[in-house]
């Protein structure tokens, strides 16, 4: 994967592209990691992450714990908050 990094502002936060999250390898997880530290917010648009790649993507980034938002819905698939600072859009 080719990834490319624009800081948001000076201070905080990175759009990252190149990266497809349902198929990332580990030198790419290690790469974001650094740069979530770094940044504190990452962007990574045009995502699209059925329920296990969601799972896999924020294990990456989490304890691979996921949990259940207050405000989710109960259902077979509830809404899963695990990605922090990780934005997929």
């Amino acid at each position: 994967m080719s990834l490319s990094v624009q800081n948001i502002t000076p201070v905080i936060g990175a759009e990252v592209s190149g990266v497809d999250l349902a198929q990332i390898d580990d030198v790419t997880v290690a790469a974001l990691r650094r740069l979530l530290a770094d940044r504190g917010v990452l962007v990574l648009r045009d995502q699209h992450l059925d329920h296990e790649a969601h799972k896999r993507a924020a294990a990456c980034f989490g304890t691979g714990q996921l949990h259940l938002h207050p405000l989710a819905t109960i259902s077979a698939r509830p809404l899963t908050v695990n990605l922090m600072a990780l934005m997929c859009i």
